[in-house]
């Protein structure tokens, strides 16, 4: 997997350097990063010398100077990331469903870690996956949410039920206050719906609370990103 430009490499050298594989790098443009890579055990190689053989990167442009392989990040099982937040009443998972603009996914986990959401769970299908532009658009904030990709979204609903989440699914036709969640004292779940589709139905079917936010009639919607920011500001 690789990351690109400025900011992220430099991000991601600074939190876990032990994530880093190698890195191309246009060193007169990036001297003094380039000096502190040195006196690391990262292998490092000139950006000239780098191929755009991956299709990941055909049509970019905006590498800044600078490209880096890094290790798989840690993708969480269900029950996993449910064990790891067992004692925690106030735990709360973000359902993404089927989101696919990649700065939408990018900024959704920098408005989780903003607001300390415990777990980000995405379908590995019909969805964006995490890959270099999500982790450019979420400033880094990738490595601070814990990620959890599934094959089933129906199935990972029924499993945190039994566990005793209450599910909550953001729709244009709410039925439950912002007020009433934010009054729960159970872990919870907030499904995000599909940039053009909003929640699917099936899984709307399976919520116990519908919420969504007030707005001027005169606005269709708002962004995804900027409704869960609004959303998680309230309830958090």
């Amino acid at each position: 997997m690789f990351i690109y430009g400025k900011n992220p490499v430099k991000d991601l050298f600074m939190k876990n350097t032990s994530l880093i594989k190698r890195i191309w790098i246009e060193k007169k443009r990036h001297q003094s990063f380039y000096n502190d890579l040195t006196n690391s055990n990262i292998k490092i190689y000139y950006f000239n010398e780098f191929k755009l053989k991956w299709g990941e990167f055909k049509g970019h442009e905006n590498f800044q100077g600078i490209i880096a392989e890094i290790e798989e990040p840690k993708i969480y099982g269900l029950l996993e990331l449910i064990r790891k937040n067992k004692d925690n009443n106030k735990t709360l998972f973000l359902i993404l469903d089927q989101i696919e603009d990649p700065q939408n996914f990018g900024a959704i986990l920098r408005n989780a870690a903003a607001f300390n959401v415990d777990g980000v769970i995405y379908p590995s299908r019909s969805a964006v996956g995490l890959n270099s532009t999500v982790m450019k658009t979420s400033s880094g904030n990738w490595m601070n949410v814990d990620l959890c990709e599934t094959s089933s979204l129906n199935q990972v609903i029924d499993t945190l039920k039994k566990e005793g989440y209450w599910i909550i699914s953001t729709t244009s036709d709410s039925t439950s206050s912002l007020d009433s969640i934010k009054e729960l004292n159970q872990p919870k779940v907030i499904i995000l719906g599909n940039e053009g589709k909003g929640v699917r139905k099936s899984l709307q079917n399976k919520s116990d609370f519908k919420i969504s936010i007030e707005i001027n009639k005169k606005v269709e919607s708002l962004n995804v990103s900027s409704a869960l920011a609004i959303i998680l500001h309230y309830i958090k």
